[in-house]
């Protein structure tokens, strides 16, 4: 069975949000969402009377502008959501990695809301190793609530998979200890491997893979059962 609280979702589409509100009925405690989409999905989870966490994705999917202009041109709708999810620029040099983490925090805890919770988005996929660490490091006098590897879902396979993600984590752990949420092309092995212990961020149509994989699963270990006690009722004849 697919644990729901493990699951968050990520929603950048009309459709994925409907879908995503749907699906966290069953537990999910966030769904990641675009600024454009904030007030549908505050809509979305009255009329529904769900209890999920609606978080405003920032500068989605690349984190293409710098430091604080990402919040440029915002709307008010921005002000209402319940937490921040900042997707960081990947080709900064460890000084400005530093910088930019510190007055993207600054900003939210003084312009926004002090009590809001933040969550960084490093997208690993697009760093060096040396660029995860400094991200790492500059955590520790900025902590988020929790660290995100990828933004986009839909990461190639060969940048985002069970062994690239164990080795991100473990450069940040290094230095630096927060929830870890894993994102970018899970599969329902990467789902297995990480979900005991982290969150696991999804679109819609990932997490309906997630479920048919875990169907098929199942019934492949009740027929391996089924198989092991016709060999015990042979042995006993």
């Amino acid at each position: 069975m697919i644990d729901h609280r493990c699951i968050e979702l990520i929603a950048v589409t009309e459709n994925e949000l409907k879908e995503a509100n749907t699906i966290a009925l069953a537990g999910c405690g966030v769904i990641y969402v675009v600024p454009e989409l904030i007030q549908m999905a505050g809509v979305a989870r009255s009329l529904s009377n769900a209890r999920y966490e609606i978080c405003a994705m920032i500068d989605y999917p690349k984190g293409e502008c710098e430091g604080v202009a990402k919040f440029r041109g915002v709307q008010t709708d921005f002000f209402l959501t319940d937490s921040y999810d900042i997707v960081l620029t990947a080709n900064l040099n460890p000084s400005k990695i530093a910088h930019e983490i510190s007055s993207i925090y600054s900003f939210i805890q003084t312009m926004i809301n002090p009590h809001a919770k933040i969550c960084f988005t490093i997208n690993a996929s697009m760093r060096t190793s040396e660029s995860i660490e400094m991200c790492a490091k500059a955590f520790m006098k900025h902590p988020p609530s929790k660290i995100k590897l990828e933004a986009s879902p839909t990461t190639q396979p060969t940048k985002a998979n069970v062994g690239v993600h164990k080795k991100t984590m473990k450069l940040i752990r290094q230095h630096y200890v927060s929830p870890i949420v894993i994102s970018g092309n899970i599969s329902y092995k990467a789902y297995k491997q990480f979900a005991i212990i982290n969150k696991i961020a999804v679109s819609p149509q990932q997490y309906y893979k997630l479920i048919e994989d875990d169907q098929k699963a199942s019934q492949c270990t009740d027929l391996d059962q089924d198989q092991d006690l016709d060999q015990d009722i042979k042995v006993d004849d």
